[in-house]
Order: C-alpha cells, then structure tokens, then sequence
C-alpha cells in the first residue's frame, strides 16, 4: 500500500480515493471508501486500453457477467463505470495479503492442512463463478487474497475482457504466462476448464514455492512452451495433494475434474488453530494496523456517516477447535486490538469465535462521521443508491411472523424462520433461531436468537449486499441475558446463501452451519 501520487485521483464516483494499492497489465488499483463506511478496491484501466473500442465493450460485457458473482469465497463488483474517460470498476477489498506476497515474502511454502483448505476454497469459489456463467481466466497468486475465514478470489471475469486473442494491440498477454492453460496460450476457446487448470498451478505454487513451469527462464516464448508440451514440476509435493495439481494441470481439458470433484476430493484436517500458519495470522492483523493508520490521518469529518467502533472480541475459549481459529493468541491479540480501533466506518473481519455462541451477537457502537469528499479528479460515475442513500426498514418482530416479499432486497428464497442445534466448546447444547423478513439495503432484515448454556443472545442483522443466492448482513448485539450471554463487540460480517437442498449455509469454511426452514 502507497501514498497517492500527485497525479492520482482523489474521488470517482461515490468513492474517496485513500491509497495506491498496486498495478497491472490491465490497470492500477487505488483502496477507496464509499459514503456507507465500506472498504472497496477501485481499479483503473490504463488509458492505451481505453482507447480501443473493441477492448471497451468486451470491458463493459465482463463487468456486467462479473456483477452476477457474489458469494463468500469472491469479493463481489459493488459499482462501476465502463463509459468514462478512464473506464473503471469498484470491487469489495479483502484486507489480508495476497498468496503470490505470503508465499514470495513473508512465510514461503504454506504447510499441508493450509494448501488442502485453499485447494477447497478455491474449488467452491470457482462453483460460484462458473455457475453464474463466468470463467475468471487470470486465476493466479496474486489473485488469491488469504483471511481468517479462508481465501477470496479477485478480479474474477475482468481479465477475460480482452479474450479476443492472447496478445493485445499493444502485446500485452492476457492471462499469466505459466497459470493460464495451454488453449489459452494457443488462442483457442477457454472454456471453465481452463480455470481449473490454474487452480492446479496455484495449489503447486502454494505447496512448493515454485512457478510448476519455471519463472520464465528463457523469456516468455520458452514459458508459453513448457505449458504448452512439458509436465509441470511438483518436486516437493506428495500424495492426494500431487496427485490433484496434476489431474488440475492435465493438457487436454477433458480430463481435469471440475470444481465439484475438487471440493470432494480434498479432506480438510479437523484441527484447533488457523487454516493459516501463525506468520500469515500476523500479516493480516498487519494489514489491520496499515488502515488503521491511514484513517486515523484522515481528519477532515463530513455528515452524518456511521461508522464502527466498539470493544474488543473476547478471545477464543482454551481448546477450541474451529476451523478457522487464530493459531496463537498472541496473533489473535494483535488482530482483536487492530479490529478494535478501528474507526471512521472502516469494516474489518476477523473470524473471533465467543464461548457458546460461535461468535454470534457482536454489538454495532456509534462511531465517528466519514471525511466529506474532495473532489479534486474525477473519472466520472454518479453514486450509487446504496451507498449514497441512507435506508430503514423496520426490525424482525422476533415473534415468528415474516415480512413480506414487498418493496426490498431480500430474495424471497431467504424469507423465513430458519433453525440450527449444536453444541458448546464444552459439550453443552446449543440453539439458533434466524427469522429473515423483506427490507431494503441498509436495513435491519435478520433477527437471530441464540440460546444456550443459561445465556441468551439476540442480534440484528443489516443487509449490505444481495445476490438471487447470496445475501450479506453486518450483525450487531440489541440484547444479551443471564451468565455469559455477553456477546458485545463491533459488527460481523455474516453471508448466508439458499443451498440446492433448500437449507440456508452460514459461512465460508470448510464446516459451515447449516440451517433448515421451520415448517419444512
């Protein structure tokens, strides 16, 4: 993350423009703040790009298929504007580092249990985009951001807006040499199978350290080659894991598995501490801190945004065993402390579990007001409704009624009383009662009640994005009763998505909770 240089933008669209977070072959990417509070990526596209007509409208038609992809494994296109000068597009940003830095910079190889949960991450991230009729076609390290909940998968359909060959105009590839499958070096059609093919080489990458087909040794033309005619080199892995980079990686399309078969295939360890090593917990907390920092140098406040403070999560319980528990405490202290204080309406998640109710119920403070705007660039855009406008509806009456499909966001398919029974860390039970009702973003859709162990907690859920499959909620505690039924701390994010057998999945782990509809 960079200073903005005295030439970058400072304002497009609805976004605030904070830092230089990086830049590619198609464009550069600025970390940005919409008017609601919430951390976006704003990518530009290099203005040689813009300039071609044919590359615009194949930008515009990825852009629109990109939007259709929501879920808790991507980082979802919230805004966009394909016609400005500088055509650009705003993607949720995932605060941790990327696999090509954790790997290249501050850990190396990732350990066994780490590469088989990015191998089923990866795998259910390419579901959600393959099922939405999109191939990603630059799936590769730096597009895969690591969290505490598992990994995102960036820039998922923008690459494939200059699909018309593998060279651009100007002679850029797209795609990555050594990631990109052998029909995409030869120009002939991708199909969802191609992505496969780069998960493989991202699971040998993660695994080994090394690019499976070499760090371009002998120019690109060599690299394309090797992909093209040779093996790829797994030296270092061993087993089922080898064995699945290899069927990833096979030359003819045909005989790859598909993300489906993948997802299967890899077993998950069941084991207390972080899918993360250690290291890699503390480079997220780190990346805590950084914004921590460049909000707190941003002084100037502006009118009547929420923003988000509160206390600290409690930490784990001793011996707790969730897949996606902090590795050591002190990396959870650090992380817990960077959450914290964090303020002006920057949303931060850490996967912070409380005793009994799975980290339920964390409590929304009021918070400081956004800084006002300062336009001194723009590349056009107007704002978008839902972050420009601010929206009520009213709560879940938590008597069991449910709203109805009227005026709001909510699919219908979400509409309900949705239950789940479990147990504590200690073994004492546990219930869950989620009533969803019809409202629009920015409003309060989701009552949860969670009863357990003498304690009881009840929450409020805000929706902040909708998909026909996928809503988002910031969850907050209204009401805690009797011993350890405090379950006070900031805002969570929560995603919830309809499974095809009709129960509704909470998370994005390899053991997700799982509700059923009451009445069904």
């Amino acid at each position: 993350m960079e200073n903005l240089r005295p030439n970058d933008p400072h304002q497009v669209g609805a976004y605030r423009l904070l830092a230089r977070l990086g830049a590619g072959g198609m464009g550069s990417v600025f970390l940005g703040r919409a008017p609601s509070g919430r951390t976006v990526a704003v990518k530009f596209v290099h203005a040689e790009l813009a300039r071609d007509a044919d590359f615009r409208r194949r930008f515009r038609q990825e852009v629109e298929a990109a939007r259709r992809v929501s879920g808790p494994w991507t980082a979802p296109v919230l805004d966009a504007d394909t016609d400005s000068e500088t055509p650009w597009v705003a993607t949720g940003y995932v605060a941790g580092p990327t696999l090509q830095e954790t790997v290249a910079e501050l850990y190396g190889p990732l350990p066994e249990r780490s590469v088989r949960a990015l191998a089923a991450g990866l795998a259910e991230a390419l579901r959600e985009i393959h099922d939405r009729d999109v191939i990603h076609r630059d799936l590769k390290p730096s597009n895969v951001m690591l969290t505490l909940d598992g990994p995102r998968v960036i820039d998922f359909g923008i690459a494939r807006a200059g699909d018309g060959s593998v060279l651009t105009g100007t002679g850029m590839v797209v795609g990555t040499p050594g990631f990109m499958p052998p029909e995409q070096v030869r120009g002939e059609r991708v199909t969802a199978a191609g992505d496969v093919f780069s998960l493989g080489a991202v699971l040998a990458y993660a695994a080994t350290g090394r690019h499976p087909f070499g760090s371009g040794e002998g120019g690109a033309a060599a690299l394309l080659y090797r992909v093209v005619n040779e093996p790829p080199d797994l030296d270092g892995m061993t087993g089922e894991l080898r064995d699945l980079a290899e069927r990833c990686m096979a030359k003819d399309p045909g005989g790859r598995p598909s993300p489906a078969e993948i997802a299967a295939a890899v077993e998950v360890p069941d084991a207390s501490g972080s899918w993360l090593p250690g290291g890699v917990v503390e480079a997220v907390g780190r990346r805590a801190v950084e914004l921590l920092d460049l909000e707190r140098g941003d002084e100037r406040p502006g009118p009547g945004v929420r923003g988000a403070v509160g206390a600290p999560p409690t930490a784990p319980p001793t011996g707790y065993a969730g897949p996606f528990a902090p590795g050591r405490r002190s990396t959870v202290v650090l992380v817990m402390v960077a959450v914290a204080a964090l303020s002006f309406g920057l949303f931060f998640v850490v996967a912070v579990r409380s005793l009994g109710t799975d980290g339920e119920g964390e409590r929304r403070a009021q918070g400081t007001t956004d800084p006002a705007p300062e336009p001194t660039w723009s590349a056009g855009g107007a704002p978008s409704p839902r972050d420009s406008v601010e929206t009520s509806s009213p709560s879940p009456s938590g008597d069991g009624t449910v709203g109805t499909a009227g005026a709001g966001d909510v699919p219908e398919r979400f509409l309900g009383t949705w239950t789940w029974e479990g147990e504590t860390t200690d073994g004492g039970p546990v219930s869950q009662r989620v009533v969803v009702t019809q409202g629009p973003r920015g409003g309060d859709v989701m009552e949860v009640t969670t009863t357990g162990s003498g304690s009881l907690c009840v929450q409020r859920g805000e929706l902040t994005e909708a998909a026909p499959h996928v809503i988002e909620l910031s969850v907050r505690d209204v009401r805690s009763v009797g011993a350890g039924g405090d379950c006070s701390g900031p805002p969570t994010r929560r995603v919830f998505s309809v499974q095809e057998d009709g129960t509704l999945k909470r998370g994005a782990g390899p053991y997700p909770r799982i509700y059923r509809k009451v009445g069904e």
